[in-house]
């Protein structure tokens, strides 16, 4: 009996690999992980049809050989039984034989046959499939890019100071990177100082910490994205160790290049 493929088994092992690297991928990341893996999963589909094709033809060739050894089988037999010196000179045990042969053969031909079905309605199964791989490839290939990172570069940051001390408003550069919903990169104002960010990027809402070398954190932002204007917009505070409300106030961030390409 043939064994067919393992290609199913395989394609099972690629998308359990694929789940484990989109646990963490960004969304850019996620899509072109998506073709990759069909990529992969059609080109397994297509050697698996292969191999069913071959395996069909060959099915094909016992089924022929099956009918041919029944219609051997059965005209002997018919010429036995047609012997007008049956009983005479046709022994009764060679007719036992000839239509023993004959059961045989047809069970030969049964089984090549159930083969042939078999064969037949694993490969429509596996064209079938390989159809749907294909359509899903084309259509995600044709898809337009979409631009599924909003945070991710360079933007022109401005601090309004609300507290009781009324400073002058900061300005500064915030440079940012999404990895899914991580995000990190650095912020430094025209004060002088400087520090490394890190945060979340969740539905629109984004949070901040900068941490620097000096004071290690000592600043806090909090805010939205916006997608018509294309800007970010919050609060902020500042973190110093001792204080119960050290001050702080709202910022703006408005992209000071424009956005990497995805």
């Amino acid at each position: 009996m043939h064994r067919l493929p393992t290609g199913p088994i395989r394609s099972l092992s690629l998308f359990v690999a694929l789940l484990a690297l989109l646990v963490v991928a960004t969304p850019r990341v996620f899509a072109q992980s998506v073709i990759r893996f069909l990529e992969a999963d059609e080109q397994l589909v297509e050697r698996q049809l292969a191999a069913e094709v071959q395996a069909y033809l060959r099915a094909r060739i016992v089924e022929d050989g099956a009918l041919g050894d029944l219609a051997e089988a059965a005209q002997s037999l018919d010429r036995a039984l047609q012997d007008p010196a049956l009983g005479d000179n046709t022994p009764f045990d060679r007719l036992l034989d000839l239509t023993g042969a004959v059961r045989q053969a047809r069970a030969r031909l049964d089984a090549a046959r159930h083969e042939v079905e078999a064969m037949t309605e694993a490969i429509v199964a596996t064209r079938r499939r390989l159809a749907i791989v294909r359509e899903e490839l084309r259509r995600r290939r044709s898809a337009p890019a979409d631009l599924p990172d909003p945070i991710t570069g360079a933007w022109n940051l401005s601090m309004e100071d609300t507290g009781p001390q009324q400073d002058a408003a900061r300005t500064g550069l915030l440079d940012l990177e999404l990895d899914g919903t991580a995000v990190t990169g650095t912020l430094g104002l025209v004060d002088g100082t400087f520090g490394s960010v890190r945060g979340t990027f969740v539905r629109g809402a984004l949070e901040l910490e900068r941490v620097s070398a000096d004071s290690g954190l000592d600043l806090i932002l909090e805010g939205r994205y916006d997608p018509a204007s294309g800007t970010l917009a919050g609060n902020w505070r500042l973190v110093v160790a001792g204080l119960g409300n050290p001050g702080g106030g709202t910022w703006t961030a408005v992209r000071a290049e424009p956005p990497p390409a995805q």
